[in-house]
């Protein structure tokens, strides 16, 4: 038999392996739909381990848009109809005290009296113990934190804010936003510009351990939180979701932020995210994609790298790129 090329593609967020885990990418461009308005069961994952949320209640089912309506498949959650979706127990997201970040693509529809979860894993773990806990929300209209939005983790005291109560905080615009925590230490960023680091917070520490027996296994959640997903929901849409296990370091969050921006710049239908514009300028990816090299194996040891790449195999495949890529045979 002759030789077989394998073909690498350009850097997305499954390549987020050498720091940490990337454990979920919950991409809008999987979900097998095809029409605006469709009641989404099951919103497949991207990433390299399998999982997915889902929603089998009619009711609870978050609605699908096309990309003719903001330029990319996106998820519509209505309060009203208290839509989420569900991962189940994800025992790589049992994170205790280490290492976690997240991006989230996230459009607040409106301002509510209540929390809206975005995302959320209970602070208990499976064993029973405290430490696990992963949220991001926006705090209600009113009070100290006046549609504060924040990240939160550990013990449910420590938050970082994508921004302060005190801000104006739109509504109908996209934003990415990113967090991580490293080394104990919980950061987060806005459209690529860090926005605060931990602190605490008595005042809400929104420990709900209280509403699950010790032991129980926690769900990841999406749009909701609570033992059925029905509490804190949000009212706004979602982009992607990508959450990484252990260590995000600056490199690779960097690299995410630039890929979510790129595919989510552009003329978008009515409204237009423009989210590479957003990014700073001293951001690596504002002018420019992240990439990795399109790595070719053929077998007989032989490599090289050109600005541009062609190439042909015997049953008619055949690929031509401009990115700088390289060659190499195993």
């Amino acid at each position: 038999m002759g030789d077989i090329p394998e073909i690498y593609q350009s850097w997305n967020p499954r390549h987020i392996n050498t720091d940490g885990q990337m454990v979920m990418w919950l991409n809008p461009n999987s979900i097998d739909e095809t029409g605006s308005g469709t009641s989404i069961a099951e919103w497949p994952d991207d990433g390299n381990l399998g999982y997915k949320a889902v929603q089998p209640v009619a009711e609870d089912k978050p609605e699908y848009y096309h990309s003719d309506l903001y330029g990319e498949p996106c998820l519509n959650f209505d309060d009203a109809n208290t839509e989420y979706l569900t991962c189940g127990v994800i025992p790589e997201l049992e994170v205790g005290l280490e290492d976690f970040g997240y991006a989230a693509i996230v459009m607040f529809a409106v301002r509510q009296s209540a929390v809206q979860v975005v995302l959320h894993k209970q602070h208990r773990t499976e064993g029973g113990s405290s430490g696990g806990g992963i949220t991001f929300r926006q705090m209600g209209d009113g009070g100290a934190h006046n549609n504060e939005r924040r990240s939160q983790a550990g013990n449910a005291t420590t938050k970082a804010l994508f921004a302060e109560g005190s801000d104006t905080q739109d509504t109908n615009v996209f934003h990415l936003f990113t967090s991580s925590r490293t080394n104990g230490v919980l950061n987060c960023w806005v459209d690529g510009t860090w926005t605060a680091s931990n602190a605490t917070d008595g005042s809400d520490n929104y420990n709900i351990n209280n509403l699950y027996p010790a032991g129980t296994p926690i769900s990841f959640i999406i749009g909701g939180v609570g033992p059925d997903g029905t509490d804190k929901c949000m009212d706004g849409i979602l982009g992607d979701i990508v959450v990484v296990s252990g260590t995000m370091g600056k490199g690779s969050r960097q690299k995410l932020e630039g890929f979510l921006a790129h595919k989510w710049s552009g003329i978008r239908g009515s409204i237009d995210p423009n989210l590479v514009g957003s990014l700073p300028a001293t951001h690596p990816y504002k002018t420019v994609k992240p990439s990795g090299s399109l790595g070719i194996t053929m077998g007989d040891g032989s490599s090289g790298t050109a600005s541009s790449l062609y190439g042909e195999c015997a049953g008619g495949l055949n690929w031509f790129t401009n990115e700088v890529q390289s060659a190499s045979r195993g």
